[in-house]
């Protein structure tokens, strides 16, 4: 699947501010926001310890942003905690590339029910109703049975003989006349194997979430990705959050984040991989 074609949208997750320096103050509550796989999860014990305890410095909630499932993430928990990790939990994990939200409740992970329902709010995404309209399409494409998690997700096979980025543009049209706001990736493209993916959310929806909760201005979020899916979280700079572009990140990501530094500022390119990177970017945002 192409990631990059769903990880951006205007869900109106964000509201124009000014950008603030931010993340100065030691006593002001922030967000430190993090991937996984090639960003934290990428360094040694003692390197993920240290961003920890540099987040506990700063009175810093920690949140997780992954494409991982809660089972997944339970085993790269359960590898590192057998590495001499203490508790490898955050405060906020983000699963799914923003398809749900688990809180930290006495050492555990429990799913915030309320988020499915703030998604469809934003974005007027009822399954149902997307199903049902869709069916215009019929002729170009079948849709899969969801047995995955998050019930949210619509996955359609498309027929061979059919121009794959040519019916994900009208199909984004044909949703955006009825105000219902989605991504829509794509794999398998000019074989026989094509496929549609719609979703309404991606990982920056989940963050908007968490923030507006916690009443956390962007200023005082601190982001740090590598790949695709981390674009949406990137682009969060333009209203004052600050992005960490590692040096492992996709090319993509980088050209990305190179065009948002000329216009907002608030990204920081590592020069170091993983959490090495992030350390590093860390210290930059707290100097700068």
């Amino acid at each position: 699947m192409k990631e990059s074609e769903l990880v951006s949208a205007d869900f109106g997750v964000c509201q124009k501010s000014v950008s603030f320096s931010g993340l100065k103050n030691p006593d002001s509550p922030c967000l430190f926001v993090f991937d996984l796989d090639g960003t934290l999860a990428d360094g040694s014990t003692d390197e993920i310890k240290k961003v920890f305890n540099i987040a506990a410095q700063r009175n810093a909630r920690v949140v997780f942003a992954t494409g991982r499932n809660l089972d997944e993430f339970e085993s790269l928990r359960k590898n590192l905690e057998e590495k001499n990790f203490d508790s490898f939990l955050p405060d906020y994990l983000v699963a799914n590339n923003g398809g749900n939200i688990y809180t930290k409740y006495d050492n555990e992970l429990r799913k915030d029910f309320n988020y499915a329902q703030s998604i469809c709010s934003v974005t007027n995404f009822d399954r149902e109703t997307v199903i049902l309209s869709l069916e215009v399409f019929n002729n170009k494409m079948t849709r899969i049975d969801n047995d995955e998690e998050n019930t949210l997700v619509l996955k359609y096979n498309v027929s061979a003989q059919t121009d794959l980025k040519r019916l994900r543009k009208d199909v984004l049209n044909f949703l955006a006349q009825k105000d219902i706001k989605v991504l829509c990736g794509y794999s398998g493209e000019g074989t026989d194997n094509q496929k549609l993916f719609l979703a309404p959310f991606n990982k920056a929806r989940g963050l908007y979430y968490i923030k507006q909760k916690l009443n956390i201005p962007d200023n005082e979020i601190l982001i740090a990705g590598n790949d695709n899916n981390d674009i949406s979280m990137a682009q969060m700079s333009e209203f004052g959050s600050k992005f960490i572009c590692l040096n492992n990140s996709v090319m993509n990501l980088k050209n990305v984040c190179k065009d948002l530094k000329e216009k907002f500022g608030n990204i920081y390119f590592s020069v170091q991989n993983g959490t090495k990177g992030i350390v590093e970017g860390m210290d930059y945002f707290f100097k700068n």
